[in-house]
């Protein structure tokens, strides 16, 4: 805090993070008590640090989703403002309930401000999708979940700000999944190569006219004709703020 107080990015400090994901002693309630206990004394020894470094900035605690455990916890009444790292949609739950859950959210801790500190889902730009569904980690399902999130996010005044997660994909040794030892929740490859999850956020927050489209439709695309059909339809995603756009091929639309 000391070396970043005048830092002009820094408007807040954090200081534990989905402290309470790997619960310990759950099988000993008793011991499991004390440990959580100990956690809310930390926490209120490193708010009280916090403040005292820095009176203008705010404070918040990250949590992973599980109100009942953070709030019987205490930690949702000590920081200034309380972090959600929200999967809706992803690691579970439906995604067309996600609005519906930042209402829940809101309603639990109604007098906190509150973030959405992370959220993504997987997309491996060489996987694509006709009918996207969760875990398939198709771009088209990343986008859905994307654009889902964002309007969300921007329709509800009580969500004070949303971080994605994760910015550029990076290395994760333990995943073992289309890429291996890879996290490709990022809206950039690993070698910074926008997907198309990046061309719908330059679209929904860009303040000047914008259409992009979409990366796929740059690569050459094969696969299988339908049953009776002669060729192969392959779906084009576009990106704007600018209204009705039409796409044209050869010159025909």
């Amino acid at each position: 805090i000391k070396q970043h107080y005048n830092h002009p990015s820094i408007i807040m400090w954090t200081y534990m993070n989905e402290i309470l994901l790997k619960m310990q002693f759950k099988d000993a309630e008793s011991r499991k008590k004390i440990y959580v206990e100990n956690v809310r004394r930390l926490a209120l020894a490193l708010e009280k640090m916090t403040s005292g470094a820095d009176p203008y900035g705010y404070t918040m605690i990250p949590t992973h989703h599980s109100i009942k455990t953070y709030k019987e916890a205490g930690l949702t009444d000590i920081p200034m403002v309380v972090g959600w790292n929200v999967y809706h949609g992803w690691y579970g739950g439906d995604l067309a309930n996600f609005p519906e859950a930042l209402d829940k959210l809101h309603a639990e801790v109604p007098g906190k401000p509150f973030m959405i500190t992370e959220y993504g889902a997987d997309a491996d730009p060489r996987i694509h999708a006709y009918k996207p569904e969760r875990f398939d980690k198709s771009v088209e399902y990343a986008t859905r979940f994307h654009q889902t999130y964002l309007k969300a996010i921007l329709s509800k005044p009580f969500v004070a700000g949303a971080q994605v997660w994760n910015f550029a994909d990076f290395a994760s040794e333990d995943r073992e999944e289309t890429m291996p030892h890879i996290n490709n929740k990022g809206i950039m490859t690993i070698d910074r190569q926008p997907k198309n999850t990046y061309f719908l956020y330059c679209a929904f927050l860009s303040k000047t006219p914008y259409l992009k489209i979409g990366a796929a439709a740059q690569d050459r695309r094969s696969g299988s004709a339908m049953q009776g059909q002669d060729v192969v339809t392959q779906p084009v995603e576009v990106f704007g703020n600018v209204g009705d756009a039409g796409l044209f091929l050869g010159g025909k639309s």
